[in-house]
């Protein structure tokens, strides 16, 4: 039972992306492009995490804020992020075969279902399908990835439609969903490391603080390059 209440919120999106009336992505050789890529991913990601635990420790002290920082920051938002994103860029042939440039946004959540199911699990058969984990991941780590894809969606979507920056859209869609991921594991991990109510009440307001912050600059950011884009276009129009 445990299982199924850790994927329950994977299986209602997926159910949304595949049978929405209004907007839905075809159950074509793509999705399962993507569903085999990601399964090969998620099992790089799982063991190369084991390889970065150690340069980790030497740089960082084990134990430390310092080794939690560097953990999530440098070891497994960026390489978990590169693991949603990259499937989807090969199957669909660099997004040349992508239907609507919003489809990329689709697909990566398509893609992160199929990673978050992987990892919540092989989280609940680790920890002997502990009930309260198993709800935590399902309603708190698999919302939380499906976010992280979409803000990188939104910039390959600027990718997709501008004409000189394009690779800087997609190192910024890496940073920002990167930088989200692993505030939010730091905070989760900051209770961890303290074991104490003051050590929630800090991560409960630092994480809502930095994502309310977090939301409004990237809102703007998007924004302005949106913008940009359509400067560009109407010039482009009116030559």
């Amino acid at each position: 039972m445990s299982y199924i209440i850790s994927i329950s919120f994977v299986l209602v999106t997926l159910y949304l992306l595949l049978r929405n009336r209004q907007y839905t992505l075809p159950l074509d050789k793509m999705l399962f492009k993507i569903l085999f890529y990601e399964i090969l991913a998620t099992i790089l990601v799982s063991i190369l995490s084991f390889f970065l635990e150690n340069p980790i420790n030497t740089l960082f002290p084990p134990h430390s804020l310092a080794n939690l920082l560097g953990e999530n920051f440098l070891a497994v938002a960026p390489f978990e992020e590169l693991a949603k994103f990259i499937p989807v860029y090969l199957a669909t042939h660099r997004f040349k075969k992508l239907r609507h440039k919003e489809d990329v946004v689709l697909y990566l959540i398509f893609s992160s279902c199929i990673f978050s199911t992987i990892e919540n699990l092989l989280y609940t058969y680790i920890y002997d399908g502990d009930y309260a984990l198993a709800f935590l991941r399902n309603f708190v780590s698999t919302p939380c990835h499906l976010f992280y894809s979409i803000i990188f969606g939104f910039f390959c979507m600027l990718y997709l439609q501008h004409s000189t920056y394009k690779w800087g859209y997609l190192l910024q869609g890496l940073f920002f969903s990167s930088f989200f991921h692993a505030f939010m594991n730091f905070c989760l991990c900051f209770y961890s490391f303290t074991t104490s109510f003051l050590g929630l009440i800090f991560a409960s307001i630092a994480l809502c603080t930095f994502y309310f912050l977090g939301f409004t600059l990237l809102k703007r950011h998007l924004e302005k390059a949106i913008h940009t884009i359509q400067l560009l276009e109407a010039e482009e129009a009116s030559l």
